[in-house]
């Protein structure tokens, strides 16, 4: 009973403990995200919503609808193995 009273103080304060996180794209277009915003970013800066999960994307297709990764063919330098030899007649094969 502690354990299911102590999990439930946990998930209602973890939204409390959160700090506000910021958004902003950088001068070569990529997306960062952070706690503070880096001076000069701040009028470019959007707060992020974290108080609820969000899914985005695509759903994940499930295995069998997958299609199956292309196989490339390896190739090597070294040369391919003779193939194994008959045992010459009367030969015991080795243990």
């Amino acid at each position: 009973m502690k354990a299911l009273l102590m999990a439930a103080c946990v998930c209602c304060t973890a939204p409390l403990q959160a700090g506000e996180v910021y958004k902003w794209t950088d001068e070569g277009g990529r997306v960062h995200y952070g706690d503070t915003v880096p001076p000069g970013r701040k009028a470019s800066a959007t707060p992020v919503d974290t108080t609820s999960p969000v899914v985005t994307g695509t759903p994940r297709k499930s295995p069998e609808a997958r299609p199956a990764p292309k196989k490339e063919p390896v190739f090597s330098d070294r040369p391919a193995p003779p193939p194994p030899r008959a045992p010459a007649s009367g030969a015991l094969p080795p243990a």
